[in-house]
């Protein structure tokens, strides 16, 4: 399998970062740059592309309908797009190429997007032959301790400040969880505290405990001790 790894370098000229970081409404014009640039959007070309997201650990009977959506787009001639890995992700490619492979399309597109970050310690999944490194559109975020319970989880803040705070709460839990540095972290000073509103802070608590039991975050549901504490 050949791989057409697509440099995006180009963005730091074009829109130097701490420039990009101060104006949100230019993240999906930015987006669409950095994808025409990667030849992933084309001007000559209809767009017959799909996005399928999802996570790696995901129970066998979700895999395979993953593997079954594919397949009818596939059978349609539609090309996948997902984050490259296993799981949710690589299903839905299989399943393409399959459905691609019986209407004899030769031209199959599985592009696979991830970033400097997840790419170094996850290699795409076989069937990609289109990979897209995107250069982070945030601040990289280090799921320090003070740097977590910094973090306001309320239903009443602004819905893009919320979804960043979400996104970087998720990225420190799955750090403490499974990932060598917030694990250490864990030992060395305790679960992550978590301060905000606080009946979205139990909404949150039930769907993470709905996670471990259905095993998408490859934990031992008998032995799993939260790596959080809700703060009121």
């Amino acid at each position: 399998m050949t791989y057409r790894l697509l440099d995006l370098v180009m963005l730091e000229a074009q829109e130097p970062h701490h420039v990009l970081m101060g104006f949100l409404s230019l993240f999906t014009d930015t987006v669409f740059r950095i994808l025409r640039n990667a030849r992933v959007v084309r001007p000559d070309q209809s767009p017959q592309i799909v996005v399928c997201w999802d996570g790696h650990s995901i129970p066998r009977q979700e895999y395979d309908y993953a593997k079954h959506i594919g397949y009818q787009l596939g059978l349609r001639g539609l090309d996948i797009v997902t984050g490259c890995g296993i799981g949710a992700m690589k299903g839905p490619m299989k399943g393409a190429a399959v459905g691609h492979a019986k209407q004899h399309i030769k031209s199959g597109r599985y592009i696979g997007i991830s970033e400097p970050g997840i790419i170094a310690s996850e290699s795409p999944n076989a069937i990609v032959n289109e990979l897209v490194i995107s250069p982070d559109l945030q601040e990289p975020f280090v799921p320090a301790h003070d740097a977590m319970a910094a973090l306001q989880l309320d239903a009443h803040l602004p819905k893009h400040e919320l979804a960043s705070a979400l996104r970087r709460a998720f990225s420190g839990l799955v750090a403490g969880n499974v990932k060598a540095f917030g694990i250490e972290q864990v030992r060395l000073h305790g679960p992550y505290q978590l301060s905000g509103d606080k009946k979205f802070l139990s909404s949150m608590d039930r769907l993470l405990q709905m996670l471990v039991r259905q095993k998408r975050m490859k934990l031992d549901q008998e032995k799993y001790q939260p790596c959080y504490q809700l703060m009121e």
